[in-house]
């Protein structure tokens, strides 16, 4: 009998929401089955398939200092003014590496098996703030289907979002179930296990930060204001750990060099909201990348569309802020979400539809709350079993569409070259679509040069003052062999930008293909000395010295290049290659050691690993580096098999 009293409240807990959250899952996971197969994709080159940090257990220690996101910042974001510190996140993708490889399913399975998480957190906190099953499944199916998420949930590297929103989620219920009777025996559990989540929502990505204003917004709306003063007082631990984040100077993210004029900031900031509550109102015309000049003179155009749903939203939390707390909350929650959304639309992509992800639970709770009150809306002529079933047949009918919309929206992500193409197509002004497909273009095979130039041409035209789009317009001409065009759009970023170190090194390089010696060191021995850690620039005075069979001061470059950037397999090879020509082939055994332990399907330096080992008597080595290069997939595995059959027939094998 006690048994059954003591379980009665779970047992009453499955019996109310065990359906309904089992609807959500399934909804949840559902909709995203198509999405798994996703490749990687852009920034999931480097994050996951190039990182070599995730590929052993033993470096997560390293994961938390700063050094280690330094490196990434100094190796991928030398154009980019940011930086990233999410150690929580990277230790995921090292577990998924474990178990899964660099098989791409394993962790897009992850990343929905977070959505479903995410989903019932969402649900337990619509139910907790509206007091009724209803709403909150009406919110959270939304949430589950809705097509504006196939970013965050599809995109592999985005894990560390869904990660964030996981424990911001966790965090906000446990203060909320701490708020109720803070005096009570679990409260300081409670208490501290919100301090921990929000500790590891912040380690996931930085943008968790908002975390302290969301607790501020549910005091203000659901605490007595009797016991305001108390819970704002506990909440000072959080606002410090987001200050101890920011001291740090090696976490804090980057900002723009520039700071945008008031009226500037205000209109994009505009733009920025009303642009994401068009996109979770009509979710049609998803693509990777929007972009819009962010310049007073500029923002006129996009502005007028964007202002009126930034304006209802205002007339909405006023409206809220009269007749209901549970609405000016869900309202909040969005706006103070969305927060660091509007100081990085100024840097890279202006919009990112991943950005809303946790934000739009909030407006998703305001549809499940807007049907809600359909449903007890009193009218005469229509009985509340009939209103009851016009809601859940409102709700079924949005779900339906969004889910039809998603996964239609998963198949563009089937493939790199779709993704980018769909993006050219719904938005020609991205230029980074456009550089994406001419560099798909001009490596096809066979190369489409003229649809190449095409695309370039339009950057150009989009870009003509943008330092990064100058130097990937330059770098595609170049490697089309175009020099007079590459040379003109490399000339014209330095007359924008006469400090560019990444221009110097492509000159440096262009004039070596065109035969012009003395231009081609000045400008790489330039870029070196402008700055002394550009691996690029060692790397490619390596390559300059070692063409002129200047052995000695080309390893001398080579080497600072691999002491810059360690874990490139390219840089240890071309090294090695050098030390072989110079005569040090116990050098060079070892660099191209290196190099194939970086990159074992590189077959290049498995033959030439071989080849050494041969010079240097070790003919078991040998053999092993040859038949390691004879079971990849390459042309150079016929050469190894047939060096294999001599040391076949070498007495030395034998001993």
């Amino acid at each position: 009998m006690s048994n059954a009293i003591r379980h009665s409240p779970m047992r009453q807990a499955v019996r109310q929401h065990g359906l309904g959250l089992l609807a959500i899952a399934i909804v949840a996971g559902g909709v995203y089955l198509n999405g798994i197969p996703t490749p990687f994709i852009w920034d999931d080159d480097w994050l996951i398939k190039g990182n070599e940090g995730i590929r052993h257990l033993g470096n997560i220690p390293e994961f938390f200092t700063p050094r280690y996101w330094q490196r990434f910042h100094e190796e991928y974001f030398r154009t980019f003014p940011g930086r990233s510190y999410r150690p929580v996140a990277e230790i995921s993708f090292a577990l998924d590496y474990r178990i899964w490889g660099l098989n791409p399913v394993g962790f897009h399975v992850t990343n929905v098996l977070l959505h479903i998480a995410n989903c019932v957190l969402a649900y337990v906190l619509a139910y907790r703030i509206f007091g009724h099953r209803r709403v909150a499944i009406f919110s959270t199916l939304l949430f589950a289907a809705h097509p504006l998420h196939t970013e965050a949930v599809v995109w592999a590297k985005v894990r560390s979002q869904l990660m964030a929103v996981t424990f911001v989620l966790m965090a906000v219920l446990m203060y909320a179930r701490y708020a109720e009777r803070p005096g009570a025996r679990r409260a300081l559990a409670l208490y501290i296990g919100a301090v921990v989540c929000f500790g590891l929502a912040i380690l996931s990505k930085a943008t968790a930060i908002i975390l302290p204003a969301l607790l501020v917004l549910y005091v203000w709306c659901f605490v007595p204001r009797t016991q305001w003063r108390r819970h704002l007082l506990s909440l000072l631990p959080f606002a410090g750990a987001v200050l101890v984040f920011f001291a740090l100077d090696p976490l804090m993210p980057v900002m723009p060099r520039s700071t945008p004029a008031p009226a500037t900031y205000l209109g994009a900031v505009i733009i920025v909201l009303g642009q994401y509550i068009r996109l979770f109102l009509a979710p049609v015309g998803l693509c990777l990348d929007r972009y819009w000049h962010i310049h007073a003179g500029e923002l006129l155009p996009p502005l007028l569309p964007t202002a009126p749903f930034v304006l209802a939203l205002i007339a909405g939390a006023v409206l809220a802020a009269r007749r209901s707390k549970t609405v000016l909350f869900a309202l909040g929650w969005f706006v103070v979400a969305l927060a660091p959304a509007f100081r990085v639309a100024f840097m890279g992509r202006a919009i990112a539809e991943s950005r809303v992800y946790g934000p739009s639970i909030g407006l998703c709770m305001v549809f499940g709350f807007l049907l809600h009150r359909l449903a007890e809306f009193r009218l005469t002529w229509l009985s509340a079993r009939l209103r009851a079933r016009l809601a859940w047949a409102l709700c079924i009918l949005v779900v339906l569409v969004c889910s039809g919309l998603t996964i239609a929206r998963n198949a563009d992500w089937a493939d790199a070259f779709g993704l980018w193409r769909d993006t050219v197509e719904k938005n020609p002004s991205s230029w980074h679509a456009q550089i994406r497909v001419a560099r798909w273009y001009f490596h096809a095979d066979p190369p489409q040069y003229d649809k190449a130039v095409e695309h370039l041409e339009v950057v150009a035209e989009l870009r003509p003052q943008d330092t990064e789009a100058l130097l990937q317009l330059g770098t595609l001409y170049q490697q089309m062999g175009e020099y007079d065009k590459a040379l003109k759009y490399y000339r014209k970023l330095l007359n924008i930008d006469n400090s560019n170190v990444n221009v110097r090194v492509r000159l440096g390089v262009l004039f070596g293909e065109q035969g012009d010696e003395q231009k081609a060191e000045w400008y790489l021995q330039r870029a070196a000395s402008m700055d002394p850690r550009c691996a690029d620039a060692h790397y490619n005075l390596g390559v300059f010295y070692g063409n002129k069979e200047d052995y000695e001061r080309a390893i001398a470059a080579f080497e600072r290049a691999a002491h810059l950037r360690p874990n490139d397999a390219r840089i240890h090879q071309d090294l090695a290659a050098v030390y072989a020509a110079a005569g040090s082939i116990d050098r060079a055994a070892a660099e191209y050691g290196r190099s194939v332990a970086i990159d074992p399907a590189n077959a290049e330096g498995w033959l030439a690993l071989g080849a050494c080992r041969g010079q240097l008597g070790d003919v078991h080595a040998a053999a092993e580096a040859f038949r390691r290069c004879a079971q990849l997939n390459s042309p150079l595995a016929e050469q190894a098999k047939e060096y294999l059959s001599r040391l076949a027939g070498d007495p030395r094998m034998r001993e």
